[in-house]
């Protein structure tokens, strides 16, 4: 946990704790670049605006690394141009301040259950990064059908984790709230293929009919 923020690091560090994680705390980046040093952690929950060396600079270095933690970002930012930085810098997952603690403990537990899952088993034409959001699910006609997590996400499709199944073959339209966009969004797809997860019922989505905007949000994400 990297914040400058000294009551919301322990107050988070007991959280999380008490769930049974073990929990190592730094004030700003550098400290917690020595930390990483001495001990690689399973994830890294880092804010962005701190001194001596800023979130950004904690990004940059973890992304030389040959196999970097899963990081969550918990920031302030509320721009689009700061969630862009942070995803295609190497962020898996962001969180804007305030927040409620149960959706940052929802959010680590997912990163972490994702790590250690076996690989999707659908064919790809393109790979996918893991990215751990809540996502709006909607009929093709546009009618809302359930809250579910986005898992990771490529330009083509995306795994959906939900608590009821989907069909195979059935059409969807994913509703992704971005940080700093007006209205969420709307990127539809067919689900390949479904079966039990740990967290309900996991989906292999193909999107198809990306509009401009999507297209746009899902280049600047992915860098292609």
């Amino acid at each position: 946990m990297v914040d400058d923020e000294a009551e919301l690091r322990r107050l988070l560090a007991w959280i999380l704790t008490d769930l049974g994680h073990d929990v190592e705390t730094a004030a700003d980046g550098a400290l917690a670049l020595q930390s990483v040093e001495a001990h690689m952690p399973d994830l890294m929950i880092l804010d962005i605006l701190m001194p001596h060396v800023d979130g950004w600079g904690v990004l940059a270095a973890l992304h030389k690394l040959p196999a970097p933690p899963p990081v969550l970002v918990l920031t302030g930012l509320v721009e689009y141009p700061a969630f862009v930085k942070a995803v295609r810098e190497g962020a898996s997952a962001f969180l804007v301040k305030p927040f409620r603690f149960q959706d940052l403990v929802s959010t680590c537990q997912r990163m972490l259950d994702a790590i250690g899952e076996r690989p999707d088993h659908e064919r790809r034409r393109d790979p996918r990064r893991l990215l751990v959001t809540d996502v709006d699910l909607l009929s093709a006609e546009g009618t809302p059908l359930a809250r579910g997590d986005l898992v990771n996400l490529g330009v083509r499709g995306a795994r959906l984790d939900l608590g009821v199944p989907l069909p195979e073959g059935e059409l969807v339209r994913l509703a992704i709230n971005v940080p700093g966009q007006l209205r969420p969004l709307r990127i539809d797809g067919h689900v390949q293929w479904q079966r039990p997860g740990d967290h309900g019922f996991a989906h292999g989505l193909s999107f198809f009919g990306i509009g401009e905007r999507e297209a746009e949000f899902l280049t600047d994400i992915l860098g292609r």
